[in-house]
């Protein structure tokens, strides 16, 4: 599933290339994916997009959104699989079009293409959105809240976070606590803090507790840097595959020796989610 630095780059690309211009239409070839107040009637909150200069590419935690000129919005949830991809040839013409679920026409014939091989990806149509504050119209359209931004987190904030009996690795997975944050980053920045996945959050110290968000942050800004991790879907709007992947110390590595003391890296399954770990840098805490 595309997180937080994926997003982020998948919204740099398509920030270059689409702000500014206008969208001639917007062709949905999968109504089922579109939610939202105008689900019923986005034929209607459609035409009033086409013809919209692009005003905003920005993203809230792993949610991709567009406005318009007008602030009639196209907000993605890309689920496990959803990626965007430029081009000028025709969508039958392409190798993803079996997959293809929304298009975006652009000036010049350019083609923005939102594709999901998966199919849990979601296109909320939204008005009024204001892209410095979405939270307000995404809990309206009842999106579910979202925390705070896993970059932008204070330390006073994440002390407070921490004062729960939870396991970190399920906090820092929960979206309304603290948002962006997914599975590869979250093992990736436990691992550079030194703290086990199982461990109690009440557990932690102050000073551990600033540890890992300096270790969130430092991973999620390396991924960013790196376009991203791909492992099989994931491309930026360019085609390119991410980077970080050759730099992660423990996602993906189960059975490996961990590159820092030679052991061998674990997995197991916390929150549901399959959770990777070195058994030496990582000891299992109270």
């Amino acid at each position: 599933m595309p997180e937080l630095p994926e997003v982020e780059n998948i919204a740099a690309g398509l920030r270059e290339a689409i702000r500014g211009e206008y969208l001639e239409r917007v062709e949905v070839r999968r109504p089922g994916i579109i939610q939202g107040p105008h689900r019923r009637r986005w034929r209607r909150f459609l035409a009033q997009v086409a013809g919209r200069r692009v005003a905003r590419v920005t993203r809230r935690a792993k949610r991709l959104i567009i406005v318009t000129d007008n602030r009639l919005t196209l907000l993605f949830q890309l689920g496990m699989t959803g990626k965007f991809l430029l081009g000028t040839k025709p969508v039958e013409a392409d190798e993803f079009a079996k997959h293809t679920h929304v298009v975006l026409h652009v000036g010049d014939r350019r083609l923005v293409r939102f594709i999901d091989a998966r199919r849990f990806g979601r296109l909320w149509l939204l008005d009024g959105l204001d892209p410095d504050e979405p939270d307000e119209a995404m809990n309206a359209a009842r999106m579910g809240p979202l925390g705070p931004e896993a970059l932008a987190m204070r330390t006073d904030a994440f002390r407070r976070l921490l004062q729960t009996e939870r396991s970190v690795k399920t906090l820092l997975l929960d979206q309304t606590r603290i948002a962006g944050l997914g599975n590869i980053y979250a093992d990736e920045a436990l691992f550079a803090a030194g703290i086990h996945p199982t461990r109690r959050c009440g557990a932690i110290s102050d000073e551990v507790g600033q540890d890992l968000l300096r270790a969130i942050k430092s991973v999620l800004r390396r991924a960013i840097r790196a376009g991203g991790t791909t492992f099989s879907d994931y491309r930026s709007p360019y085609g390119d595959m991410g980077r970080f992947r050759r730099r992660l110390r423990v996602y993906g590595r189960q059975g490996e020796p961990c590159r820092r003391c030679g052991a061998t890296i674990e997995k197991i399954v916390v929150a549901g989610r399959g959770t990777h770990f070195c058994p030496t840098c990582q000891p299992v805490g109270p």
